[in-house]
């Protein structure tokens, strides 16, 4: 199987697109990005509003989005799981087009809990993200940390 960068088309704007997190997990949201679990504090029914100003209708299997989350279809679901076992928890979320019609297709917030800062910041030609500097906001060379990229699980065969 072949790997690419998870990333997400911006030159459609046809795609549905999620501007911001709902206010029950607004104050907690920034655990997402963190590798500790968050079903602790994960609500029942969350569920997102496609934006209305900006992208457009069509779903994709990774919903485009503002706030930073991977939001994927139960097809795109199924696979990493299948691919990435246990390094990823799933947490069901409904979403609300645009219309205030919630979606009937099943979507889930992706939790990326392993999380393995590898990269070389002094060899590594990147620029830092000006809003979060321990963030990186263009890689034009990336070198791994060789001590730290030891870490990273191989799941070729």
């Amino acid at each position: 199987m072949e790997y690419f960068p998870w990333e997400h088309d911006e030159s459609d704007d046809g795609l549905a697109y999620i501007e911001d997190l709902p206010e029950s997990i607004d104050d907690e949201s920034f655990q997402i990005k963190e590798e500790k679990s968050i079903a602790g504090w994960w609500p029942e029914d969350v569920i997102l509003d496609l934006s209305l100003d900006y992208g457009g209708l069509k779903l994709s299997d990774s919903i485009p989005n503002a706030v930073g989350v991977h939001i994927v279809s139960e097809k795109l679901k199924n696979i990493l799981e299948e691919e990435c076992g246990e390094t990823i928890d799933f947490y069901p979320v409904k979403i609300r087009n645009q219309k205030g019609r919630l979606i009937k297709k099943t979507y889930y917030l992706a939790h990326l809990r392993l999380i393995i800062g590898a990269m070389d910041w002094g060899k590594s030609d990147a620029d830092v993200n000006a809003m979060h500097p321990e963030c990186v906001a263009t890689i034009r060379r990336l070198v791994l940390d060789e001590k730290k990229s030891r870490k990273i699980p191989s799941y070729l065969p």
